[in-house]
């Protein structure tokens, strides 16, 4: 009965999301701008919160669109995974490493830092933004895709080179949550996909 109530309330990954809700052209319009955002925020916030846990923070080290679960009502949790200061390189995704924690030869394993979570959190944004795949060669470009300028901007800074010019999740969380006050988001539509497909009615949000 639990696993059975488990799977009521979730969707399935953001991955999985994008993949059912992308048109057969790969058109970033899956989803509405007020999706985007809601999920981009319930996101943010998870890891905010871990980042600034008081007594031991956390980090979550291996952020990706997979670990990013879908709830019923198109809200995400985005902490299914979490380690602390240490993740085995074998499990992730170079696609989604920020530089530091790629071509490592320590055996295996990799120092994981806030300021990675933020790189991984800034592809992962791209991603659900543009409804692209993340290739590290093609970051930029694929950054360029974001439609709305702040947010572009913002993904930018977030999978900056340099660790100690990326912001923190906070800054992050309040970036994006910033967009809930804007015309375009109070102006789209919201629509709820029910296992692996798209409802055809879609749900006016005041």
């Amino acid at each position: 009965m639990p696993i059975r109530i488990v799977m009521e309330l979730f969707q399935g990954s953001l991955t999985d999301l994008i993949k059912v809700a992308s048109d057969s052209k790969g058109e970033p319009s899956y989803l509405s701008f007020r999706e985007k955002i809601d999920i981009a925020t319930d996101t943010t916030a998870a890891i905010m919160y871990m980042h600034r846990l008081r007594l031991q923070f956390y980090v979550h080290g291996n952020i990706r669109s997979a670990n990013v679960m879908i709830t019923s009502n198109m809200g995400a949790l985005g902490a299914s995974h979490m380690v602390n200061s240490i993740a085995s390189l074998s499990a992730l995704d170079a696609n989604y490493c920020a530089p530091e924690r790629v071509g490592r030869s320590d055996g295996g394993s990799a120092y994981s830092t806030r300021e990675a979570d933020v790189y991984s959190l800034g592809v992962t944004l791209t991603e659900l933004f543009t409804g692209l795949q993340p290739i590290s060669s093609e970051r930029q470009c694929q950054i360029k895709r974001v439609e709305h300028h702040g947010l572009q901007d913002l993904c930018f800074k977030m999978t900056c080179n340099e660790s100690c010019q990326r912001p923190t999740a906070e800054e992050t969380f309040h970036n994006v949550k910033d967009q809930k006050s804007t015309a375009i988001y109070r102006s789209t539509e919201r629509r709820r996909t029910v296992r692996g497909h798209l409802e055809g009615e879609s749900m006016k949000l005041g």
